[in-house]
């Protein structure tokens, strides 16, 4: 259940930020997995922080995850509707972004580093840690240059 107060600071956020939080609470939602960039369950509680960067500045809200599809239903359709699709697939494409940007920074690589490692220009690069969307073959590409497994199983 997300509460009020988180409702309201969302809506107070810039819509990238907003569409953000809920990109991220889509992803939970279908995946039932997050990478530990993104959510920090606090201690003794069953609430979880969700961060969200955005132009250096981490923001922050408190909240269960539970009845989160309700807040999205509203916001961006029904699952199976075209506009839950398309925004699954642009949550999908942030999330995979991020985790990408991540990485990069981890290991001290510069956007252009990485795009000469996979044989790409560096603006291909910035639209991929953008959350634009991504080819399969150059995800596989980029997550092998950054020393990144996929796992893949059955539902």
């Amino acid at each position: 259940m997300i509460t009020t107060e988180c409702l309201e600071f969302i809506d107070n956020q810039n819509e990238r930020v907003s569409i953000k939080f809920f990109q991220l609470i889509e992803v939970i939602e279908e995946v039932k997995i997050i990478h530990s960039n993104f959510v920090k369950k606090l201690i003794n509680t069953d609430f979880y922080e969700l961060r969200i960067k955005e132009l250096f500045i981490i923001h922050k809200i408190m909240g269960q995850l539970i009845k989160a599809n309700d807040i999205i239903e509203k916001r961006f359709g029904k699952k199976g509707t075209e506009s839950r699709e398309k925004f699954r697939d642009e949550a999908f494409s942030f999330y995979f972004g991020e985790i990408i940007k991540n990485r990069r920074k981890e290991l001290k690589l510069s956007q252009n580093e990485l795009a000469e490692l996979v044989g790409k220009k560096r603006p291909y690069i910035s639209r991929i840690e953008n959350g634009e969307d991504i080819r399969i073959s150059n995800f596989v590409l980029i997550a092998n240059a950054l020393n990144l497994s996929i796992n893949l199983t059955a539902k």
